[in-house]
């Protein structure tokens, strides 16, 4: 048996365990054969006030203020959802520590009715090609995890709007202590040279709009790291989304 079939045989196995120790039913309300349910999603806090990511000041559509870009490669940053809201936070949770991947489709859904719900982004987005990025993981992490949390969530969006994925599009050369163990002065630190673009500036669409793709935002320090190797190797326009900022 080559590898990738061992792969695929033990992701079955893996995932035939977890649906043992946890049933599906909504984190919300206990409904069996949903992870949340339409209305418990449908009650999901969404962020209301969009706010920029350098100051967290107020600002249209979560566009970086004039004055706060010399601080970050992020042109915007767009936030799906309230993180004080507990069903979303245990949705979140158990997504990427107890590889429940069932929930990428319903954790997907939030950040697509975010994006369509902001009027906004129409004409932001009115006649642009847009790729979506996930934030990659070191494949020492991949391997423990199983899956890019990042990766599915990009991958329903892109089913869903018609979006390009690049799931190859950066990498991570080296491995780094997850950032919500770090004090907020070390993450950015923390991050120096972690990420690396993957092809030569003649094979990327440099005038595509480019979104990263991660599941919470915290300081912004990882989204920021990317989006500044995207800008150094000529990539234009770079924005971020996110279900929560933690």
């Amino acid at each position: 048996m080559n590898y990738h079939n061992l792969k695929n045989a033990f992701l079955k196995i893996k995932t035939r365990f977890l649906n043992l120790l946890f049933p599906i039913e909504c984190l919300g309300c206990g409904r069996e054969n949903f992870w949340l349910c339409p209305e418990c999603l449908a009650r999901i806090k969404y962020q209301r006030v969009n706010r920029c990511v350098v100051c967290k000041e107020p600002a249209t559509l979560g566009q970086t203020h004039d004055n706060c870009r010399e601080q970050t490669g992020l042109d915007g940053v767009i936030v799906a959802a309230e993180w004080e809201d507990e069903v979303l936070q245990e949705a979140i949770h158990k997504y990427k520590y107890n590889f429940l991947t069932g929930l990428a489709e319903p954790l997907a859904a939030i950040l697509i009715k975010k994006i369509k719900s902001e009027p906004g982004w129409e004409h932001l987005m009115a006649d642009k090609k847009i790729t979506l990025v996930p934030i990659p993981l070191h494949p020492r992490r991949l391997r423990w995890r199983g899956f890019n949390q990042a990766e599915l969530l990009a991958e329903k969006i892109s089913q869903q709007l018609g979006w390009e994925k690049e799931k190859f599009l950066l990498q991570r050369q080296r491995y780094t202590e997850p950032q919500a163990k770090l004090k907020k002065e070390t993450r950015q630190e923390n991050l120096a040279g972690v990420f690396a673009i993957t092809q030569k500036k003649e094979a990327i669409n440099l005038e595509r709009l480019t979104i990263l793709v991660d599941d919470v935002l915290t300081t912004g320090a990882t989204m920021n790291e990317c989006a500044r190797v995207l800008k150094e190797n000529g990539i234009k326009e770079v924005w971020g989304i996110a279900l929560a900022r933690g």
